[in-house]
């Protein structure tokens, strides 16, 4: 689900996946998935344009979930 995968066969910290659609509830289910999956840290890599197609915020809407599981967020201007 979400070509959600390690960035090497070897790998068990860094992983990849596919961004959610723009509907707030694809953006639920994706939140959801990569917490069943502990994912701790997330690091946006969507560029404004890509961004601007979301109902909401997306960085931001990630935010009290990292606060809740006390995870980091890290968004790059693209």
């Amino acid at each position: 689900m979400y070509k959600f995968a390690p960035a090497t066969r070897q790998e068990s910290i860094i992983f990849g996946a596919e961004r959610p659609k723009y509907t707030q509830k694809s953006i639920a289910q994706w939140i959801k998935f990569m917490q069943q999956q502990e994912i701790s840290r997330v690091c946006c890599l969507l560029e404004s344009k890509q961004l601007a197609h979301y109902p909401l915020d997306l960085f931001h809407s990630l935010i009290p979930i990292a606060s809740s599981t006390k995870s980091n967020l890290a968004s790059s201007n693209i």
